[in-house]
């Protein structure tokens, strides 16, 4: 379970961290596109993060018990 708290915690603030990302983006950086789509790509781009985290974590975990 101590693996999985990184990607737990990365898909739990996928939402904040995309509002952030977005924040930075459009207001900092000159603007191309939509903020709602940006905002939706950067949260299903930390979710899949997440899930290739958690992912590559129990397969570790399966790999030390054989």
């Amino acid at each position: 379970m101590k693996k999985l708290l990184p990607s737990i915690l990365l898909s739990f603030f996928a939402f904040p961290l995309g509002c952030l990302l977005r924040y930075i983006y459009f207001n900092i950086l000159p603007s191309y596109g939509s903020a709602e789509v940006a905002l939706l790509s950067i949260v299903i781009s930390l979710n899949i993060i997440s899930l290739i985290m958690a992912l590559n974590a129990i397969n570790k975990r399966e790999e030390r018990k054989l």
